[in-house]
């Protein structure tokens, strides 16, 4: 809590009121606002904790405050930002980049950016006195996000702008499945406390380890299968 004040929202910002700030550019780019219209897309840009390092201090005034432990981690870290804020501007168009604030008040320094998805199109219209074609602005979050492979782009083109600095894209294609952090712990604490399993065979017994208090659990249940599998067929 005592490193909230370090929070901050970048001058990209028109206001500093995240709502305030979508609805000037909605209505600035005059677009018509539909029942289902994406207003605006999150983004949380971070890294492992481990890529830079980081620590809680207090500055000569006496301030608590969060410093970076080399100048290559405070580096690297400027460099991420400039490179993060360029990337957005670069995929939404710089004046759908509405809201940019940095959080130092966690282990890892972090961004959070709103952009308002509007693109310009061109519409053909026709009525009683004739046809023709327009240009009219539209929110289309769908254009930027719609779907998987449009996804996957995304983060490959993010990962490519971090090259520099020694950013690797996430694992594509992973069979990796989101589980809710609560459920997660919950089976990690029902396994921790149950008592250890035995196999008896006409070789002493073998104990079975306990699962490891992080990772994915389906890997360990996987390796376990695997290792009574082969004892079994030694007895056989």
């Amino acid at each position: 809590p005592e490193l909230k004040g370090m929070n901050r929202t970048l001058s990209i910002t028109k206001t500093g009121d995240l709502r305030t700030d979508i609805e000037f550019r909605i209505k600035e780019a005059d677009v018509q606002v539909r029942k289902n219209s994406v207003l605006a897309i999150e983004h949380l840009m971070t890294f492992s904790p481990d890529f830079v390092k980081t620590r809680k201090g207090r500055n000569k005034k006496g301030e608590v405050g969060l410093g970076f432990v080399t100048d290559e981690d405070f580096n690297k870290w400027n460099t991420f930002k400039n490179n993060s804020i360029k990337w957005l501007q670069d995929t939404y168009g710089k004046d759908n980049l509405v809201h940019v604030s940095i959080h130092l008040d966690e282990k890892t320094p972090h961004l959070h950016a709103y952009v308002v998805p509007i693109v310009n199109k061109t519409i053909k219209w026709k009525n009683a006195k004739g046809s023709g074609e327009r240009e009219v602005n539209s929110l289309c979050a769908r254009d930027f996000t719609g779907g998987k492979k449009k996804l996957q782009e995304m983060q490959n083109e993010f990962a490519l702008v971090h090259e520099e600095i020694g950013l690797i894209r996430g694992e594509k294609n992973s069979k990796a499945k989101h589980e809710d952090i609560k459920k997660y712990y919950g089976r990690v604490n029902e396994a921790m406390n149950s008592p250890k399993p035995k196999i008896i065979l006409s070789n002493p017994s073998v104990e079975i380890p306990r699962p490891p208090r992080m990772g994915n659990l389906d890997d360990y249940t996987e390796t376990l299968k695997q290792s009574m599998e082969e004892l079994v067929k030694k007895e056989r």
